[in-house]
């Protein structure tokens, strides 16, 4: 008995000590792989999105949009009057569920055994036949309702009927042209937009206008006229509206549809056009220009985003240091009554008119921003509902005309264009962006941004184009109808099924993890003559990556002396030109100073400025430079020395014509910990009695 005892104990005494090893591997492997929750409450920070249902990887947090906060505004536009007593607000039809989704692919033609796949915002259903390579899909945003359509043998519709099926009640659309693309031989596009004058206003995007060049007025914007600012496009020709050779502006506000002429087929369709509810239109008091432009000055306006007026990726943590920055002035230049998108991915839910204000503004980071800002153009009074039929409205401006339809700028593409074909637009794990017009596959995504909830950023290219700064976004998964056909088409000579391809695609939009960011150093150039003096600037032996005001040709400026320092440029007048270029090592200085790093004005104006005789806006940009570079020192005490001629000129070149004085005074800026006491430099005042050129640059220890 007492063994028996002493078997059951031990047994007892084993199972126990097994069940508790057991809990605690499980408690560290909980332990282990839980993720840190992120606490942050600050508006900088937004919500991570749910895990997709299809790529598990949790989507990591991006910063909201810079805040700016402006001391002045100051208004040197047109005024807009007369303005029109009242305004259409027009409801969106946000309630986009599965059913919508199979009622649209019954009107495509998609009935047959069909699939589904679903991400975070975007539903794809497909059908597909192996044996006799037929195939068709819809990716649909639920919740915008933009979709894309692709299939092998189409649907026997005219564009016109199958858009009336689709848009029953909407009679604002209007087809604008049509084209043919030399990559997809044998098809025909529609081109179809929602009417300005039927809608009764301009329809913009925010992020678009941001874009356009500072010089380029909203009321000459316009679907029906060739302008400058349309990319080239080789692949365009027929085109009706006598754009050969140049992109379509199709990024919003429209609806494509694609027509295989051999089949007498529509084999594929675009669509990111807003569901509106006519039946709930609501016709509201329009508030004055003046209340308008008050209350933008008072800080009740609806939205104000910012970019870098010059070109290329400059990096936002020295732009908009910790996220917002502070303008002393803003500049008012251009303004406008229009309808506004809401430039971000989720549901919109009304399309309502806004004031619209576009102008510039100088940072206290030293950089100079455009801006775009929205104030409301109505008041919540509701004068009354409007019917179904859409007629232009009563009171039209009579100081701006508004053409048909703005054309969207478009950014300056990489050197090589990526192919549609889905081996190298579709890869497992890759990040996704989009023009508007193709999907890029790439790595180098810089400065992303949320502007509510639609992320962002400058695509990161090597060699700048004649193009202004512009946007990309990271869609929320419609691949461009023309990719799907593509897709398509190669899908049986890579033998990959349309499942496949469907799954990596989603995959691709739901990794958000791939953004690189671009950062360089950055020079600031005055150039002093008497006016009316043609100075060329070239930088050509330089890898840039961000410039302001926009180089004429490759790398190089050519501008006019205007006296007292100013510049005319492509950017209209400037007091200095400014690059960026990417991270060149130079050796540490053997003198310098040793200084707090919270001391660089005082150490500016106290040791350099009285030394050189610098102005005042040269001292800004001398202590913009230096305190741009001690940001990526993490010591409290700082060395700043001064590299020297010889290195400068053989590791950045600058070359200016007609010949000049040149004093480039460059920093190198580095930590002071464990060092001994350095030399001070000497330096002299400039000589102002005759033409020179003057740059300002600091570059950091890294």
């Amino acid at each position: 008995m007492v063994k028996n005892n002493k078997k059951k104990v031990l047994f007892y005494l084993i199972t126990g000590l097994a069940l508790l090893s057991i809990i605690y591997l499980c408690l560290i492997m909980v332990i282990l792989n839980k993720k840190p929750q992120n606490k942050k409450n600050s508006p900088a920070y937004s919500q991570t999105r749910p895990t997709n249902s299809i790529n598990s990887e949790q989507e990591t947090s991006s910063p909201s949009y810079p805040e700016i906060n402006v001391e002045e505004w100051i208004f040197q536009a047109k005024k807009i009057n007369p303005f029109p007593l009242s305004l259409r607000t027009y409801p969106i039809n946000n309630r986009h569920n599965e059913q919508d989704l199979y009622s649209l692919a019954k009107k495509l033609g998609i009935d047959n055994e069909i699939r589904t796949e679903k991400s975070n915002k975007l539903t794809a259903l497909y059908t597909e036949n192996k044996k006799n390579n037929k195939a068709a899909m819809i990716f649909f945003n639920n919740d915008t309702g933009s979709f894309s359509y692709a299939s092998t043998e189409g649907i026997s519709q005219t564009a016109d009927s199958l858009i009336k099926s689709i848009y029953a009640n909407d009679a604002s659309l209007t087809l604008a042209a049509s084209y043919s693309r030399r990559d997809q031989p044998g098809l025909k596009y529609y081109e179809y937009h929602r009417d300005w004058q039927k809608i009764g206003l301009p329809v913009f995007n925010a992020i678009g206008i941001l874009s356009l060049p500072e010089d380029r007025a909203l009321s000459s914007l316009s679907l029906s006229a060739k302008t400058d600012d349309l990319l080239p496009d080789k692949n365009i020709f027929q085109t009706t509206d006598n754009k050969d050779g140049y992109t379509r502006q199709t990024d919003f506000n429209s609806l494509t549809v694609i027509k295989d002429e051999q089949k007498n087929s529509i084999v594929g369709l675009n669509s990111n056009l807003k569901a509106i509810d006519y039946s709930k239109t609501k016709t509201e008091t329009t508030i004055s220009f003046e209340e308008a432009l008050s209350r933008l000055k008072t800080g009740k306006y609806q939205s104000l985003i910012t970019q870098p007026s010059g070109q290329g990726t400059p990096n936002f943590e020295k732009v908009y240091p910790k996220n917002r920055i502070l303008a002393k002035k803003a500049i008012i230049t251009d303004t406008s009554l229009a309808y506004l998108e809401e430039p971000y991915n989720g549901a919109q839910s009304s399309l309502m008119p806004f004031y619209i204000f576009k102008g510039y503004a100088d940072l206290e980071s030293g950089y100079r921003v455009n801006f775009i800002a929205s104030v409301k153009a109505t008041d919540t009074q509701v004068l009354g509902e409007s019917t179904d039929q859409i007629t232009p409205q009563g009171q039209q401006q009579s100081t701006v005309e508004f053409p048909t339809k703005t054309p969207t700028p478009h950014p300056s593409q990489p050197s090589s264009h990526p192919s549609s074909s889905p081996t190298v637009v579709i890869n497992k794990g890759n990040c996704v962006i989009s023009d508007g017009y193709e999907i890029i596959s790439t790595n180098m995504l810089s400065n992303i941004r949320q502007i509510k909830g639609l992320k962002i950023g400058d695509y990161s290219y090597t060699e700048l184009g004649k193009t202004w700064n512009n946007k990309y976004y990271i869609p929320e998964g419609l691949l461009d109808a023309n990719s799907l056909i593509s897709a398509l088409k190669s899908a049986h000579i890579f033998q990959r099924s349309v499942q496949d391809f469907v799954r990596d695609y989603l995959k691709a939009v739901g990794n958000q993890n791939c953004a690189v960011r671009a950062s360089g150093i950055s020079p600031s150039i005055f150039v002093y003559d008497n006016p009316h003096k043609n100075i060329t600037v070239s930088v050509k032996d330089t890898d840039i990556t961000y410039v302001d005001p926009l180089f004429q040709r490759d790398k190089v400026w050519l501008v006019k002396t205007l006296g007292q320092g100013k510049l005319q440029t492509t950017g209209g007048v400037r007091d200095f030109l400014y690059y960026e270029y990417s991270p060149i090592k130079f050796d540490q200085p053997s003198t310098g100073w040793i200084v707090d790093k919270s001391g660089v004005k005082d150490f500016v104006k106290g040791r350099i400025s009285s030394q050189l005789r610098l102005t005042e806006k040269e001292v800004r940009r001398t202590i913009s430079e230096i305190e741009q570079a001690a940001y990526h020192i993490s010591t409290d005490k700082i060395l700043v020395g001064i590299i020297e001629q010889k290195e400068l000129d053989k590791r950045l070149p600058l070359k200016i014509s007609p010949d000049m004085d040149i004093y480039r005074l460059h920093f190198y800026v580095g930590s002071a910990d464990h060092l001994d006491p350095v030399n001070h430099p000497r330096l002299g005042a400039i000589d102002r009695s005759k033409p020179f050129v003057f740059e300002i640059g600091a570059t950091y220890q890294y």
